[in-house]
């Protein structure tokens, strides 16, 4: 990231800190504001052209939810029931279905860095903020099936690995969404799995400047990076004994204690179906072999690459802890 973008990182950490900690609406909409004034710059990139519409897309869809949120926020001093359109404000922000369009478009014409602030970073504000709200949790849980259902169907025929992770993320947004509204600490929980799982993974992607899932055949040359990118992508799907399995399964345990069969079982449908490009994506790093993948030159192993990927592997060993405490 260029020296000059740093000032514009700290405004994105500032605006987010302002917005969760707000002791009003309108402070925290403020928030919201600074934190998009100050994604913007860090999403332009002279080296990619598709970047400049992202900007655009990006801007006039979180200027609409501003909008929204503003005007709900001025009439709530009015008419108290206008809870359901502030969340629908929320909801536009943070890209869960059916409001989703433009967060595959906009991840699209971003570079790898911007896309990971976009997939965790930047879910942060709006969703503190729909915990704050008193919204119908009958809205909230028609967002999150729909979210799962999404992502899960919609990301089976893309082939652009941005797109890919766009539509996980819409499908992670639901199970966050059910976590949220049951409990603080699993979301917290889950937050955490999910965005150290994309660190690994982006980190990956970007050093092998991948941007389609046939390219990911390079990683054939080194067998230790294809088998960590497969674990990691696997956990990212949430399959046992990775660490992306344990949020999932005190999710899973929270709603079924809280009496709430019909947000579980959709979510487990949609997400069994959103491991099929999971698995596309692993077939390429380990069984895909072809004269250019064997005769490619041998990438160095990363010491932050392998530090980070123990960290990962070696958290499984606090699952029956959690498991325990919540």
């Amino acid at each position: 990231m260029y020296t000059h973008k740093m000032g514009f990182l700290i405004l994105l950490i500032s605006g987010t800190m302002m917005t969760i900690s707000s002791p009003s609406w309108f402070s925290a909409w403020i928030g919201l504001e600074v934190n998009l004034l100050s994604f913007i710059p860090l999403i332009k990139n002279k080296d990619n052209t598709l970047s400049s519409e992202s900007m655009i897309k990006y801007f006039i869809t979180q200027a609409l939810g501003s909008m929204i949120v503003i005007f709900s926020i001025i009439t709530m001093h009015i008419s108290p029931n206008v809870s359901m359109m502030l969340n629908m404000g929320l909801f536009l922000k943070l890209g869960a279905a059916p409001l989703h369009s433009w967060f595959p478009e906009v991840m699209a014409g971003l570079d790898w860095t911007s896309a990971l602030l976009l997939m965790t970073w930047q879910k942060i504000a709006p969703m503190v903020l729909i915990m704050y709200s008193t919204g119908d949790k009958y809205i909230t849980s028609v967002f999150i099936i729909a979210s799962s259902m999404m992502g899960g169907l919609l990301g089976l025929n893309q082939t652009n690995l941005r797109k890919i992770l766009a539509y996980s993320s819409i499908n992670h947004i639901g199970w966050m969404l059910a976590a949220l509204t049951n409990s603080w600490t699993v979301w917290t929980t889950y937050f955490l799995a999910y965005s150290l799982i994309n660190m690994t993974i982006i980190y990956i992607l970007k050093n092998f400047k991948m941007s389609s899932i046939n390219q990911m055949i390079k990683m054939k040359s080194s067998p230790m990076i294809s088998s960590m990118t497969t674990m990691n992508i696997l956990s990212l799907g949430g399959l046992p004994p990775f660490l992306g399995f344990l949020p999932k399964w005190l999710t899973i345990t929270l709603m079924t204690h809280n009496n709430l069969p019909f947000l579980t079982i959709p979510l487990i449908v949609f997400t069994l179906m959103s491991l099929f490009y999971y698995l596309r994506m692993t077939f390429n790093c380990l069984m895909m072999i072809t004269e250019s993948s064997v005769m490619s030159t041998k990438p160095k192993m990363n010491f932050i690459l392998m530090v980070n990927n123990f960290i990962l592997l070696s958290s499984l060993l606090m699952t029956p802890v959690l498991i325990l405490i919540f």
